[in-house]
């Protein structure tokens, strides 16, 4: 068979393909793509032991020189291999569980777009570079739905991902620094800002994570982003909700998206998984300004042999607390 590329998704295509090879009761079968590269074409790949994966020809000498190199891929699903195939050298990317086949066909999407643009660079080395910047999406494929607390604290950042994108556009996404383990979840050009949910009923406290997460960066001021969430049947919002509102947004770039999700733990297998998110509505949302007088525990006082600080504040009667924005300056309030 053969496919002309953008006839249809990497993870439709090698489903149909699956089938095919299952109704023929075929060991193996492949799809051919009309890339136009000048080493040959590349191949989707499905076998009889429900592995998955993609063939690409790559040059001879490029293919000397990686057989001569240690095996780099760090993934324990997802393999690479090279092989010679009536003239030509491949690099072929196997998938050996099926659970990841959506995340796998994104991979693949993305390579073949890769492999459209090349100019000089060998297809192998591109196909290398995807899969080492596809990692961190792999290694989140197939895990469990996060627990509500790690969702409200998800929930809370894209929400303010989605009001950011109001006033500084596609660049928000750029600006959403938490995924990336930073010091605090968004850095904008003349602010930082820190996100807190909370689920409790009778109070308003907030978990810092970090002797460092709310000092500030810089001489940038440090905002702190309050939001009290209530759990509902009916109604609400959930992760998966704001995820589908902000990829559909004009300008977003969704690959990026999809991999700030990934690092984030939510895979596209995970998001799938719709219908076990809970769905939840705002109760409170609070503003502070980080300031000196700010409840918090000063950095300067704590020994260099203490190596984690986690604390909680208090932030019950909120309008009284140094800093307090008597308006919403950042989140929406409804």
């Amino acid at each position: 068979m053969r496919l002309k590329h953008g006839q249809s998704t990497a993870f439709e295509n090698l489903k149909t393909l699956d089938a095919y090879r299952a109704s023929q009761r075929t060991a193996e079968e492949v799809y051919e793509i009309d890339l136009g590269l000048t080493v040959g074409l590349p191949y989707l790949a499905a076998k009889i032991d429900h592995t998955y994966g993609i063939a690409v020809p790559v040059g001879a000498a490029w293919a000397e020189t990686y057989e001569r190199q240690p095996q780099r891929t760090a993934l324990k699903l997802v393999s690479t291999s090279t092989f010679r195939r009536a003239g030509t050298y491949y690099i072929q990317v196997t998938l050996s569980d099926e659970k990841l086949l959506r995340t796998f066909g994104d991979f693949v999407d993305n390579l073949l777009e890769a492999l459209e643009d090349i100019r000089t660079e060998d297809p192998g080395a591109v196909t290398l570079r995807l899969l080492a910047e596809s990692q961190q999406l792999f290694r989140a494929a197939g895990t469990a739905v996060p627990g509500n607390e790690a969702q409200i604290g998800l929930l809370l950042e894209l929400e303010t991902l989605r009001t950011l994108y109001e006033s500084v556009g596609i660049d928000a996404l750029r600006r959403w620094t938490g995924p990336d383990n930073e010091r605090h979840d968004f850095e904008l050009e003349e602010a930082s800002l820190e996100c807190k949910a909370t689920l409790s009923r009778e109070n308003l406290a907030v978990t810092i994570h970090g002797a460092h997460q709310l000092d500030p960066m810089g001489d940038k001021p440090l905002v702190l982003l309050v939001r009290k969430y209530e759990k509902t049947v009916d109604g609400g919002t959930s992760v998966p909700d704001m995820v589908r509102e902000i990829s559909e947004l004009p300008g977003i770039d969704t690959d990026e998206l999809a991999r700030r999700l990934a690092e984030a733990g939510l895979s596209p297998e995970v998001l799938e998984k719709d219908a076990e998110f809970a769905r939840f509505l705002h109760v409170e949302t609070h503003e502070f300004d980080v300031t000196e007088d700010f409840p918090r525990i000063p950095t300067e006082g704590l020994s260099d042999r203490i190596s984690r600080v986690a604390y909680t504040v208090e932030l019950r009667a909120p309008s009284s607390i140094p800093g307090y924005h008597s308006e919403l300056q950042i989140l929406e309030s409804n």
